[in-house]
């Protein structure tokens, strides 16, 4: 990174309905991205890396994504996955 850059973290979770019919993320979901958001934002401080987390609740985590970069202005994007293997990606999709 340059002097100057922020590096962003961002974590997208699933949007799903529960009993009542009101949108929610998962609760164990959301808890588990934060706690992964809090783990990189730390790591970058310690190495003198300005960073920010955005943690997204969307139906679409592509659009999200998206959507993150054009209101960030962020150049590149590396996306990672969910850790599926190829046949659960395959059934599943992947972002």
């Amino acid at each position: 990174c340059r002097e100057g850059d922020v590096v962003y973290f961002v974590t997208v979770t699933k949007k799903v309905r529960d009993n009542d019919g009101e949108d929610s993320a998962n609760y164990k979901q959301r808890e588990h991205a934060k706690e992964l958001l809090q783990t990189w934002e730390k790591r970058a401080g310690d190495d003198g890396i300005q960073s920010q987390t955005v943690l997204v609740e969307a139906p679409d985590a592509r659009e999200a994504l998206c959507d993150v970069a054009e209101e960030h202005t962020i150049d590149v994007m590396v996306v990672g996955t969910r850790g599926l293997g190829t046949i659960k990606r395959l059934f599943l999709g992947s972002v």
